[in-house]
Order: structure tokens, then sequence, then C-alpha cells
């Protein structure tokens, strides 16, 4: 994971999409999915890059601690438009972590949280920090 995210950090001026997602749901080839320690590595990464505006992590195995170790990214890239996160056991710490960064990051106007298993309580704080300048129909559940 941190090679990868090496190559999308500030040398990067190319790469404008990024697609993490796991098709198969029975995981990669090689067994992994995209956990917390990984998302960390991109998370630095993101910090430092101006061209990506979307990832799609679907069907990886972020969970809360995944989402917490993006959250200094997500709060500071100001590129990243569009963001997947479908199926990926956020929980409630997710979904607070994720809320934090809509409430502050207003470049983020595409999010997909569906399958997580989020309350009635998380998709409404979810839905307060997406407030009314965004279409809610781009915020999925």
């Amino acid at each position: 994971g941190r090679r990868a995210a090496e190559r999308l950090g500030p040398d990067n001026d190319f790469l404008q999409e990024l697609e993490l997602h796991d098709e198969s749901r029975g995981g990669r080839v090689d067994g992994g999915k995209i956990g917390a320690e990984a998302a960390r590595h991109l998370g630095f990464a993101l910090c430092a890059n101006e061209v990506i505006t979307s990832i799609n992590l679907a069907d990886n195995a972020l969970g809360a601690d995944g989402v917490e170790a993006l959250t200094p990214a997500l709060l500071s890239n100001r590129t990243l438009t569009s963001l997947g996160l479908a199926d990926n056991g956020l929980g409630e710490a997710g979904a607070r972590a994720l809320a934090k960064v809509l409430h502050q990051n207003q470049t983020l106007v595409a999010v997909d949280v569906r399958g997580n298993g989020l309350t009635d309580e998380a998709t409404d704080e979810l839905r307060d920090a997406w407030g009314p300048g965004r279409d809610p129909e781009r915020l999925l559940f």
C-alpha cells in the first residue's frame, strides 16, 4: 500500500480517478482488502495531491479506523469531489468521522456510504453534515 500511495503524492500530475474497490466481493487475488493501514498511506498521499478528483474504495475493509486515518487528508484536500466508501463496515464511529469531514470540506459533492449498516442516527448525522448547499441525491445511503 505504501509504494502505491507514494506514487499518488505531489509528483502525480496525471491520475484524476482512483478505483480501489473490490469487484469480486470475495477479496483480491492475494486475499487482501484495503484496511486502516493502507488508508493511512493513502491519506498521506492525498494531503499532497492536487489532481485526484475521485476515489472509489468500495467493498474493502476500511472500518472506522480507515475513515479516521483518511480524515486529515479529506479535511485538507481541495480537489477530491467524489468519495466511494460503500460496503466498508464504517459503523457509527466511521460515520461520525465522515460527518466531521463533510462539515468542513465543501469540495466533496458526491459520497457513497451504502451497505455500511448505518443506523438512522448515523444517517441523520451525515445528512446534517451534508447541509443544504449540496445535492441530497449525491449522498448515497
